[in-house]
């Protein structure tokens, strides 16, 4: 939903999706010096 110039994020409805599991984590404030990597969870999904 937004974002600053140190690329922390604020998500909605965000999920954490590995090992084949979802876990529903809600809104969350995502720290720019932390991310690796951000995806789309494919249209099957």
């Amino acid at each position: 939903q937004d974002f600053d110039i140190h690329m922390n994020l604020t998500l909605e409805d965000a999920e954490d999706i590995s090992d084949g599991k979802t876990v529903k984590l809600g809104k969350i404030l995502l720290r720019g010096d932390n991310i690796l990597a951000v995806s789309l969870p494919d249209e099957e999904s």
